[in-house]
């Protein structure tokens, strides 16, 4: 029994690390992402495509993690 929860709680460990991990990407990307937006609202309809394309890109890379945590719960 010792040997299982030894497992265990190591397992637990490396799932808090990685989710830890993947949180402080996520944070980074969020950062990037409203700095993005603000510069979006002040350049006015001329970059509308380019800043599409852009956070087109920052919702993929959210909800890649997001999906992949899903799977594992």
């Amino acid at each position: 029994m010792n040997q299982l929860e030894a497992k265990t709680d190591a397992g637990m460990q490396d799932a808090r690390d990685a989710y830890n991990a993947e949180m402080a990407k996520l944070r980074a990307q969020s950062k990037l992402a409203m700095d993005k937006f603000e510069a979006f609202k002040q350049a006015g309809d001329a970059a509308w495509d380019k800043s599409v394309a852009e956070m087109e890109k920052y919702r993929d890379a959210f909800s890649h993690p997001f999906a992949y945590f899903k799977s594992r719960v």
